[in-house]
């Protein structure tokens, strides 16, 4: 099996190139050859790769990673890469040799979900990182330590996820834009919604519990259900882009409306976010009908433990 890296562009490449090792089981082998023949690789394409080759081991299957280049051009003699994102990419599939790191104050990276303590303690170092260190509009800074929030207790609460879990976080500062992509290998949305005898949602299909999970109250009873729904209000305000992807299906909200679709499978849930950090956005107008949570109006205090 050959991953070119360097020709994953977006979220449904990533899963396409990786999809199959959701199907191989304890006892099987698989040796898998990475293609880093390019500088420009993608870190939310990255997270992706490295959180299924995580799941395939932790679920007993034997997989060897080989390093290749295929660059054609002599200039390209080395196929490492510079980013930090792929440092700790290679961190987290046990090899190191490929790189040549250089760190650099835009790229948070790759970072692996531990359990609830430890996540608070992730979410407040990356949210102190970001504000130290990216140029961000304070409403969009504050918006965004919502959102972690929010997804991540999804994965502590809904995902039942035991094996890997991360959080993708890197600045275009060229583009004015930030790109957030937290990955679970847990049950999925579907079975999340469904599995709950009391859930008002129990006879919801793959596709209508992933389509319909960024709408309001939408919940297996566990939540108040508006996680996903406010995210995809920020989202609207920032003109930004969301990509839900569980299971076999997607739903891509953007400013052209949303889009759902069936997709190669992930076990698991995706959910990529790609933020604009000088578009600023209205509090009142994406908490309707609610108050503020107290993540966005005291979200310095909260990230820096001054409670």
């Amino acid at each position: 099996m050959q991953i070119k890296l360097s020709l994953l562009k977006n979220v449904f490449d990533a899963v396409k190139a990786v999809s199959g090792l959701f199907a191989l089981t304890s006892g099987d082998r698989i040796d898998i050859e990475l293609d880093y023949a390019s500088d420009d690789l993608k870190p939310e394409c990255l997270a992706i790769v490295a959180a299924a080759i995580s799941y395939a081991r932790s679920s007993g299957v034997d997989v060897t990673i080989k390093k290749s280049n295929v660059s054609k051009d002599p200039k390209k003699k080395s196929s490492k890469t510079k980013s930090k994102a792929g440092l700790l990419f290679a961190e987290k599939l046990g090899f190191t040799g490929l790189l040549d790191y250089k760190a650099t104050k835009r790229d948070i990276g790759i970072i692996e979900l531990k359990s609830n303590k430890e996540n608070s303690d992730i979410i407040n170092k990356t949210m102190q990182e970001m504000w130290k260190n990216f140029s961000i509009k304070e409403s969009v800074y504050k918006c965004i330590n919502y959102c972690l929030w929010e997804q991540i207790d999804n994965i502590e609460n809904h995902a039942n996820c035991e094996g890997p879990k991360y959080l993708m976080v890197w600045e275009n500062r060229e583009q004015k834009t930030l790109s957030v992509c937290v990955i679970d290998t847990g049950i999925g949305i579907h079975k999340a919604l469904t599995t709950d005898s009391e859930s008002t949602y129990k006879y919801f299909t793959p596709k209508e519990a992933v389509e319909k999970c960024i709408n309001e109250k939408v919940t297996n009873g566990k939540g108040k259900g508006n996680g996903l729904y406010h995210n995809g209000r920020f989202i609207n305000a920032n003109d930004g882009t969301m990509i839900i992807y569980s299971g076999s299906y997607y739903t891509e909200k953007d400013k052209n409306g949303i889009t759902t679709g069936r997709v190669p499978y992930w076990q698991g849930t995706i959910v990529y976010q790609k933020i604009n950090t000088q578009v600023t956005v209205d509090f009142d107008e994406i908490f309707t009908n609610t108050e503020v949570p107290t993540s966005v109006l005291e979200c310095h205090e909260m990230v820096n433990n001054l409670w």
